[in-house]
């Protein structure tokens, strides 16, 4: 027995589009993602530009990562 091609596709309703609740993540859930993100790489940021702008900080971050 093979699986066909659209066995790994979201479901469809009756008009052959695919079902939102399927393809998509809740609202909620990209909310919370894309704040994580957004925390994520404004702590990024800072950290880099602390580096940047201090030899110690950079020196110390080196000394973690080698």
């Amino acid at each position: 027995m093979s699986k066909s091609k659209n066995d790994s596709l979201p479901q469809s309703s009756t008009t052959g589009v695919p079902d939102e609740s399927t393809t998509k993540p809740t609202d909620k859930q990209q909310d919370s993602s894309r704040a994580i993100t957004e925390q994520w790489i404004n702590n990024a940021m800072r950290g880099i530009k602390e580096m940047n702008e201090n030899e110690q900080s950079r020196q110390e971050v080196a000394k973690r990562l080698f």
